[in-house]
Protein backbone atom coordinates (compact mmCIF):
# COMPACT_ATOMS: atom_id res chain seq x y z
CA UNK A 1 0.00 0.00 0.00
CA UNK A 2 1.61 3.22 -1.36
CA UNK A 3 0.26 7.04 -1.17
CA UNK A 4 -1.81 7.58 -4.24
CA UNK A 5 -3.15 4.11 -3.99
CA UNK A 6 -6.99 4.00 -4.99
CA UNK A 7 -9.15 0.83 -3.78
CA UNK A 8 -13.14 0.27 -2.74
CA UNK A 9 -13.88 -0.19 1.15
CA UNK A 10 -16.57 -1.00 2.76
CA UNK A 11 -17.63 2.05 5.08
CA UNK A 12 -19.91 0.85 7.94
CA UNK A 13 -22.16 3.37 9.41
CA UNK A 14 -25.83 4.09 9.46
CA UNK A 15 -25.59 3.54 5.77
CA UNK A 16 -22.95 0.62 5.02
CA UNK A 17 -22.01 0.98 1.39
CA UNK A 18 -18.87 0.66 -1.28
CA UNK A 19 -16.76 3.65 -1.74
CA UNK A 20 -13.25 4.40 -2.97
CA UNK A 21 -10.92 5.42 -1.98
CA UNK A 22 -7.34 7.07 -1.99
CA UNK A 23 -4.22 6.68 0.51
CA UNK A 24 -2.90 10.23 1.06
CA UNK A 25 -0.25 8.70 3.46
CA UNK A 26 1.77 5.96 5.61
CA UNK A 27 2.84 6.78 9.07
CA UNK A 28 5.02 5.07 11.77
CA UNK A 29 2.97 5.20 15.66
CA UNK A 30 4.92 3.69 18.05
CA UNK A 31 6.35 0.65 15.43
CA UNK A 32 2.23 0.17 14.15
CA UNK A 33 2.03 1.11 10.79
CA UNK A 34 -1.22 3.60 10.02
CA UNK A 35 -2.72 4.24 6.57
CA UNK A 36 -4.67 7.84 6.03
CA UNK A 37 -6.65 7.42 3.10
CA UNK A 38 -9.85 9.82 1.95
CA UNK A 39 -12.82 8.83 0.09
CA UNK A 40 -12.62 9.65 -3.80
CA UNK A 41 -16.03 11.17 -3.94
CA UNK A 42 -16.69 13.11 -0.70
CA UNK A 43 -12.93 14.14 -0.49
CA UNK A 44 -13.77 15.43 3.20
CA UNK A 45 -14.36 11.88 4.71
CA UNK A 46 -11.16 10.83 5.39
CA UNK A 47 -9.52 8.04 7.87
CA UNK A 48 -6.40 6.95 9.61
CA UNK A 49 -6.53 3.35 10.44
CA UNK A 50 -4.08 0.50 11.43
CA UNK A 51 -2.24 -1.42 8.06
CA UNK A 52 -3.43 -4.90 9.03
CA UNK A 53 -7.27 -3.11 9.52
CA UNK A 54 -7.27 -0.88 6.13
CA UNK A 55 -6.15 -4.64 4.60
CA UNK A 56 -8.78 -6.73 5.32
CA UNK A 57 -11.31 -4.19 3.88
CA UNK A 58 -9.28 -3.23 0.64
CA UNK A 59 -10.69 -4.57 -2.57
CA UNK A 60 -9.81 -4.40 -6.11
CA UNK A 61 -12.97 -3.51 -7.53
CA UNK A 62 -16.59 -2.18 -6.51
CA UNK A 63 -17.92 -5.40 -7.38
CA UNK A 64 -15.95 -7.74 -5.13
CA UNK A 65 -16.55 -5.42 -2.30
CA UNK A 66 -20.29 -4.83 -2.74
CA UNK A 67 -20.60 -9.02 -2.55
CA UNK A 68 -18.56 -8.78 0.49
CA UNK A 69 -21.10 -6.64 1.50
CA UNK A 70 -24.07 -8.44 0.54
CA UNK A 71 -22.50 -11.85 2.68
CA UNK A 72 -23.05 -9.16 5.72
CA UNK A 73 -26.60 -8.18 4.93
Amino acid sequence: MNSGDKFFTIVYSLNPRVIEVEVIGLEVIDGDMYVHFYNVERPRDKWFKPIEVTAQWEFKTREEAENKLKEYK
